[in-house]
């Protein structure tokens, strides 16, 4: 157990507008899972270990996260646009180191960074993950730094291990639970 949670890395340092977007954040209302939000890209990934699927194309690589049904594009090579509207997954860039696939995300709309905990993410939160393939343990290790100097005086740091399921990936169906059963007192 790490001070991030039950095996979770440690929690970034709040700066003093992350404590107050901290002290706004009630999870009992705000939980992204209420609305079938997977909170954030590294959160969806791993959360309740569902089968994810990867479709690599010619110009992008997919991610379809089993946790809310969630997809993200990865583009290859190619940079960030200027305007980024800004959503729960950003805008991603990959390129090959070798073969690890490198990702970078910027454009993130403000949300929940752990939602358990309740460390906020601005939209300054920039994420550089590292997706590394054993082809003979068929497992995938992500690494992933994710820093929001508006919110973090230090990074968010960790990595997740995946194995190669024979399970397919089936869809989440999420059921919003938001509603006249879910407003603040």
């Amino acid at each position: 157990r790490g001070p991030g949670g039950p095996g979770g890395p440690a929690r970034p340092e709040a700066t003093a507008a992350g404590e107050l977007a901290a002290k706004r954040y009630d999870q009992r209302f705000d939980d992204p899972a209420i609305k079938c939000n997977p909170a954030n890209i590294l959160f969806g990934w791993t959360h309740d270990q569902h089968v994810n699927e990867i479709v690599q194309g010619d110009k992008d690589i997919v991610l379809k996260y089993g946790y809310m049904d969630f997809v993200r594009t990865i583009h290859m090579n190619a940079p960030h646009p200027k305007v980024i509207p800004p959503t729960t997954g950003g805008h991603s860039t990959g390129t090959w180191d070798g073969d690890v696939l490198v990702v970078d995300t910027v454009g993130f709309a403000p949300s929940v960074l752990i939602p358990i905990a309740g460390v906020m993410h601005s939209d300054q939160l920039h994420v550089v993950e590292r997706f590394a393939v054993d082809p003979v343990a068929k497992r995938l290790t992500r690494d992933y730094r994710a820093e929001d100097p508006l919110y973090s005086k230090t990074p968010y740091v960790g990595s997740d291990v995946m194995l190669l399921s024979t399970e397919p990936a089936v869809p989440y169906n999420c059921v919003g639970l938001s509603g006249k059963n879910n407003l603040r007192p």
